[in-house]
């Protein structure tokens, strides 16, 4: 292996590492799970081949769009002129959902209803 097609691999191993392909907001491993609790929420498993939210994270993050930056290609905000929903306000809203859910479940604990 030529000197240059080493350094090549190497920077693209750092990028790679670096989570650069990703938005800002998906770089981060807890703002990950926030999402795919999220989508996994929106669009619940309707068939028996049923995958978790960590199985759709695992892949999506580890494998696919890794393997999409290795080959040039990154996940982008679209470019086009729409309202489209904001996801921070999606995930907040996801985020308050499951706490109110958790504190339902320890107040029912607390008062006996459930062990």
């Amino acid at each position: 292996m030529d000197s240059k097609n080493k350094k090549n691999r190497i920077e693209l191993r750092t990028w790679l590492n670096s989570y650069k392909y990703l938005p800002c907001f998906l770089r981060d491993f807890h703002d990950q799970k926030d999402i795919f609790k999220s989508v996994h929420v929106t669009y619940p498993n309707t068939s028996s081949d049923d995958i978790s939210w960590i199985q759709g994270h695992l892949y999506t993050i580890d494998r696919f769009l890794r393997f999409m930056a290795r080959h040039g290609y990154t996940l982008q905000r679209s470019k086009t002129n729409i309202d489209f929903v904001d996801i921070r306000t999606t995930l907040a809203e996801t985020r308050k959902e499951q706490e109110e859910e958790f504190k339902q479940i320890l107040a029912d604990r607390k008062q006996g209803l459930i062990q």
